[in-house]
């Protein structure tokens, strides 16, 4: 938190303070919630809006950081991804509002969280975040490593794979938590340290093979970044484009290029399967190249007139809810127009990423680039708990770090 932010919080009433600890407190749990109730992060992410609000509404904290937010590069990204919302609209207008109310919901609340959050947290928030994902990952790792017996004795679904999305979570997290302690006294680095051990050793226990594999490109992108920051962003740049540009043709690529080790290593996340589904929805792109076959249609894909259009080959796994591939979905269901809006918020981002410091560039870009990576090769674009996840990491980001301004050394 920044300076202003401390002292802001700290000369507001006592009611507001008291509001501030519920919010940063409701933050500290949602790691814990996440691990119970694997969609409960929208719910989390919106008590702790309600106290920061009162808190600021008592404080008038947020109206210097309003006034630092609304920059030049921070104005683009939001008028990019607000041309997005539009064209969901009328995409949803055409095709249905099924999911339109979920997405839309979660992506104004991440928005009015990181405009209203980030002076109002208190100081220890990232600290007993840091402690929520750790004691969050434990009971993950003592399910997962004694077959679900709480579960059991519970008598809850017996599912493992209930919990890729607090591992997820956690693994998004990562970076900006961390960027937070390793800046703190010796005590908050070793916390950090040893939540970084944490998350990845229960990543590789869990599993969500899109959790590993998003690790493993956000700490590449982090050590790149370290050493050559400018370079780090333009790079980015340059795979954002061609990450959006080979969409539509992911699935041949990958079918192609990816060794057999690679499907060996990546068994129990079906890397073949995901690979098939890829081409299956890619090849209903040209029947509507520009806006799309409708918002959210991809659940229903099957029962789609162009399922009846494209070869029988290329049929069978239109039933597959989603096409794995949020940058693929928005081609499918938006088309070239929803792709190019898309593409310019994810560039935009990026623009406001190369204007912060060293350490700032490499985490916030090892953040980034592990969201991108995790959504090429799982989630649906429009869940719920997956645009709060991201909306939590840009208000932890602007909540616990140094602002980051001037120029890359």
């Amino acid at each position: 938190m920044s300076a202003s932010s401390a002292t802001a919080v700290s000369a507001s009433p006592p009611a507001a303070g008291r509001l501030a600890a519920g919010a940063g407190l409701a933050l500290a749990l949602a790691p814990l919630a996440m691990a119970l109730a694997s969609r409960s992060l929208p719910a989390v992410l919106a008590a702790a809006l309600l106290l920061g609000a009162g808190s600021a509404w008592l404080s008038d904290a947020p109206g210097p950081m309003r006034r630092a937010w609304w920059t030049s590069a921070r104005r683009g990204a939001a008028l990019a991804f607000a041309g997005l919302l539009a064209l969901l609209g009328l995409s949803a207008a055409r095709a249905g509002f099924a999911g339109y109310g979920e997405a839309t919901f979660c992506a104004a609340l991440a928005a009015a969280a990181v405009l209203v959050l980030p002076p109002v947290l208190p100081r220890w928030t990232m600290a007993a975040l840091a402690a929520g994902m750790i004691a969050a990952l434990g009971l993950i790792a003592y399910e997962l490593s004694t077959g679900l017996a709480a579960r059991h004795a519970l008598g809850l679904r017996p599912n493992s794979f209930i919990f890729n999305r607090p591992v997820v979570v956690c693994v998004l997290l990562l970076w900006p938590v961390g960027l937070a302690l390793m800046g703190g006294p010796p005590r908050h680095r070793a916390l950090g340290l040893a939540l970084a051990a944490t998350v990845v050793a229960v990543a590789g226990l869990s599993e969500s093979g899109s959790a590993t594999f998003g690790l493993a490109i956000g700490a590449a992108a982090a050590a790149f970044a370290f050493a050559a920051p400018r370079l780090a962003v333009r790079l980015a740049m340059v795979a954002t484009i061609a990450g959006f540009a080979l969409a539509p043709v992911a699935g041949a690529v990958a079918d192609r290029l990816l060794p057999e080790r690679v499907h060996q290593a990546y068994a129990e996340s079906n890397t073949r399967a995901r690979i098939e589904i890829w081409r299956d929805f890619g090849a209903t792109i040209p029947f509507a190249p520009v806006l799309g076959h409708g918002f959210n249609i991809t659940r229903a894909m099957a029962d789609h007139p162009v399922a009846g259009q494209v070869p029988p080959e290329r049929a069978r796994l239109l039933g597959a809810g989603h096409p794995h591939n949020a940058v693929l979905q928005v081609w499918v269901e938006l088309g070239a127009a929803g792709a190019l809006a898309a593409l310019a918020g994810c560039l935009a981002v990026l623009g406001v990423i190369g204007r912060t410091s060293r350490r700032g560039v490499a985490l916030r870009l090892a953040a980034y680039a592990t969201i991108f990576s995790i959504a090429y090769v799982s989630h649906g674009a429009w869940q719920g708990w997956w645009i709060a996840a991201i909306g939590l990491v840009a208000v932890l980001f602007r909540s616990g770090a140094p602002s980051g301004a001037g120029e890359m050394r």
